[in-house]
């Protein structure tokens, strides 16, 4: 429904200094893009260990299957997925409860759009290796997941899975293990290789160089030693060149060489990074630059500072473009998003833009409309404006949801979208109206 309120900003003003509001990123995971997170370390329960996580539930019916959670195999598997619009939860591991609520197979997920609290509490063995798909990388959920939080044998790991930017995300409880690169402060060339046996290696200004003999593939490279097979390690490395022409690759692999580019790899021209996650596939691994594109004399340099080490776990972002990923400010007991309005809807006739973002109908009794398609189908809405002059009836809609308002004052709506579009024009008989201080926001409720 339409009420009569003061404007969000105000509030804030009047109450809040702005600085006090809570503030963080949520990510709009996508079906179609298969966007998912990946534990660098599985989850392994045992019977009495937790896990809870927070999802968006969908505002209508779930056609098809959509996992929430799952493990890393066939076997030991911690599914937890929506099915036909009911909860489909691996019952010979575990048990799950949405909102302090017992649920079992065949119970009716909620369609209102909100945020839920899930806790799987596990029964038997299991692992915990994907959200947002199946461990096959079918059947991905499309929504928000946030707050995950696993407790293993009374010691907890929690993730946002809130990052602004980024792929990699660690537990704020992370901790990271001993240093394996040997020499990375670089006043001398201890422990560093010549890579393919065509470079000099050198220690200059604090930095690794190597120098191309030829215009052959060079590079350097060093040993990371007493690596446990199948754990996660994170590596941090800046390269440069002196010729922007040349092409950089950091690279973690199996020889000196570096001849794999599958494990973990950076590539770019001049300048390059790299911060990113590996699983160690043997005990010695090495990591380095392979460098292609050079004259004789060249060379590229790598920072002081590399870095290798172990961690305890981190949460990988898998198809989840910043694009995807919006900030959201706590008003009211609702996550509130950034503005979606820019004042460039399209007027259909009798709509006239009268500067400054107020826009004026003058009805002839047809339903000409000024829209914006901002928004995202299925997704729930708040939109504030300011009805500075009205006759009649208008009415403010997304396809699914319409709210008629008849009075002067600041106005809001919460809409589901049914469509991209939200959409103003009459609501019947000959009206007429003035708005002005249009805002579009995404709202997310907390069930």
């Amino acid at each position: 429904m339409v009420t009569g309120m003061v404007r969000p900003s105000m509030v804030s003003t009047m109450v809040n200094p702005l600085a006090s509001f809570i503030r963080r990123y949520f990510a709009q995971l996508d079906a179609v893009q298969q966007s998912h997170y990946v534990y660098a370390n599985t989850l392994v329960f045992q019977a009495g260990d937790t896990y809870e996580f927070d999802f968006l539930a969908p505002t209508g019916a779930v056609t098809s299957d959509e996992y929430l959670t799952d493990g890393d195999t066939a076997d030991d598997r911690s599914f937890l997925l929506f099915r036909n619009s009911d909860y489909t939860i691996n019952a010979s591991n575990m048990t799950l409860e949405v909102d302090g609520v017992i649920k079992v197979t065949g119970d009716l997920h909620p369609v209102d759009g909100a945020l839920h609290h899930a806790k799987i509490t596990f029964t038997a063995a299991a692992r915990l290796g994907f959200m947002g798909s199946r461990y096959t990388l079918v059947d991905f959920y499309s929504g928000i997941l946030a707050n995950a939080v696993a407790t293993i044998s009374g010691v907890t790991t929690s993730n946002t899975l809130g990052l602004a930017t980024g792929n990699v995300e660690y537990p704020a409880e992370n901790v990271f293990g001993s240093e394996l690169v040997t020499n990375n402060v670089f006043d001398n060339t201890a422990g560093w290789l010549d890579a393919r046996g065509t470079a000099t290696i050198s220690a200059v200004s604090s930095k690794l160089r190597a120098t191309a003999g030829s215009t052959s593939t060079f590079g350097a490279s060093t040993a990371l030693t007493g690596l446990t097979v199948g754990e996660a390690y994170r590596v941090a490395v800046i390269a440069t060149s002196n010729n922007p022409a040349i092409t950089i690759r950091i690279r973690v692999g199996t020889t000196q060489g570096l001849s794999e580019s599958d494990i973990l790899q950076s590539e770019g021209d001049g300048l390059v990074s790299l911060d990113g996650l590996f699983t160690a596939t043997a005990t010695t691994m090495y990591l380095g630059t392979i460098n292609t594109g050079h004259d004789a004399g060249d060379y590229v340099e790598i920072d002081a500072g590399i870095t290798a080490r172990s961690i305890t776990n981190a949460i990988t972002y898998v198809n989840i473009p910043d694009a995807q990923r919006e900030q959201y400010t706590l008003i009211d007991g609702s996550w509130i998003g950034q503005e979606l309005w820019d004042n460039t809807p399209i007027l259909q006739s009798n709509w006239v833009d009268d500067g400054g973002g107020s826009y004026t109908y003058n009805g002839d009794g047809s339903f000409n409309t000024m829209r914006d398609g901002v928004l995202t189908v299925g997704s729930i809405y708040l939109t504030v404006f300011s009805v500075d002059a009205i006759t009649g009836n208008m009415k403010v809609f997304a396809d699914i949801d319409q709210d008629v308002f008849t009075t002067t004052g600041i106005t809001s709506a919460t809409l589901v979208a049914g469509s991209a579009n939200i959409q103003w024009t009459r609501g019947s008989g000959l009206s007429t109206c003035t708005l002005s201080d249009i805002s579009v926001k995404r709202k997310i409720e907390i069930a």
